[in-house]
């Protein structure tokens, strides 16, 4: 089952939860590059770079998540906006070997082709020093409270923060706190509280629920952040649609914390 969920979520919930009013959040490729034309001596290695699958939709051209650019013309692109960065990305593509696939994201994390802190940015996955073994190390956030433009940023306590789910006391405790992706809810347990959406799961990977505020504000959110004595099974979860059979419905699931209490999830159930 194929799940979306809606991209503005995060960042928008982000900054309810470290207290900021964020009310927009806009940003695309071209504010970092034009798409262009590489030189014909860069064809081969851009055929080469792009022959690998996990390039086929890494690189969204809106906020939905639905639509990608064509490897190709990413590339391309982002080689043109920085000419004077060619010549080292081009031996590293060598160096690194990048030809194989397997070893092609060495090139995928090196300017010009990655997004550098903070440059504008959709995912997370698309900014220099990204590290799914520590998803806040580099990622796609919101650097200024009172800027909603999301820009690439990191965690310099990457390693020793706390995920999803584990104890905190302060905002500035949890992983993906400086970007305003994640933050301490007193009033879930003294816990990290992880906002994704469908182009951004690094923390909850094809895991990201749609859930509601009490004001019906519909945020992404990591389910293993939420205290729920019986959480929603990811394959359920949805923002708006479900298979043949099933409706996608805001489901209320108990929470252990505070006891008694309960979320609305989106999630499939059946006719």
């Amino acid at each position: 089952m194929t799940v979306q969920r809606g991209a503005r979520n995060r960042r928008y919930a982000a900054n309810i939860l470290a207290g900021c009013s964020l009310v927009a959040f806009t940003c695309g490729l071209a504010a970092c590059a034009e798409i262009l034309g590489v030189g014909s001596e860069f064809e081969d290695i851009v055929g080469a770079f792009c022959k690998c699958e996990q390039f086929d939709n890494r690189w969204p051209n809106d906020l939905t998540g639905d639509s990608f650019y064509p490897c190709d013309d990413y590339v391309r692109a982002r080689l043109d906006a920085r000419p004077e960065l060619v010549a080292d990305w081009v031996s590293l593509f060598d160096e690194q070997g990048c030809a194989s696939c397997q070893k092609a994201e060495a090139c995928a994390n090196a300017p010009p082709i990655c997004i550098e802190q903070g440059d504008e940015c959709i995912t997370d996955t698309s900014c220099c020093g990204f590290d799914e073994a520590f998803p806040t190390k580099a990622y796609c956030g919101i650097t200024d409270p009172d800027d909603p433009t999301a820009r690439c940023t990191g965690d310099e306590n990457f390693e020793t923060c706390a995920r999803g789910g584990e104890a905190c006391e302060k905002n500035e405790d949890c992983c993906g706190a400086t970007g305003f992706i994640a933050g301490c809810s007193p009033e879930l347990g003294g816990r990290c509280i992880v906002l994704c959406d469908e182009v951004n799961d690094a923390s909850c990977p094809d895991c990201c629920a749609t859930a509601y505020l009490v004001d019906g504000t519909p945020v992404g959110v990591c389910p293993d952040s939420i205290p729920f004595t019986e959480p929603p099974a990811c394959e359920n979860l949805c923002e708006d649609s479900c298979p043949f059979n099933f409706a996608c419905t805001a489901t209320p699931f108990q929470l252990s914390e505070p006891a008694g209490a309960y979320i609305d999830v989106n999630a499939c159930v059946g006719f």
